[in-house]
């Protein structure tokens, strides 16, 4: 299902795109429902495995916003990966490796992307001063 998704937002002509990992954080609705396991979550191997296979569809157009979420340790419930973020985008950058070198340039961290998307838009009209 969610390859289904990853090619379907490929055909919409979208500018930008996050993609973000499901976490369940504590004293939450969706915490009781994954400890009676109703609600899987990704495994690290699953979710860089998901990840580059969504920017691998993705025309050289999209902008990506960013590559996953992170919340204060003590509220994480799971998934417990054990990873830092800035291993986690390694390892999404080291398995899309040909979505890197479709875009000729360096693969960038998640400030820099985000940098690179606001430069790229026209500047916002601004209202008359009064």
């Amino acid at each position: 299902m969610m390859r289904q998704t990853a090619r379907t937002l490929a055909e919409l002509g979208l500018d930008g795109i996050k993609i973000h990992h499901l976490y369940v954080t504590r004293n939450t609705v969706l915490e009781q429902q994954y400890r009676r396991g109703e609600v899987p979550v990704l495994g690290f191997e699953e979710y860089v495995g998901l990840a580059c296979d969504t920017l691998e569809r993705l025309p050289e157009t999209v902008v990506v916003q960013r590559l996953m979420g992170e919340l204060d340790g003590d509220m994480v419930v799971a998934p417990l990966w054990g990873r830092a973020k800035a291993e986690v985008l390694r390892a999404i950058d080291a398995g899309a490796g040909s979505w890197s070198a479709s875009r000729r340039r360096p693969p960038l961290g998640p400030c820099q992307h985000r940098r690179t998307s606001l430069r790229s838009r026209p500047p916002r009209a601004t209202r008359p001063s009064p």
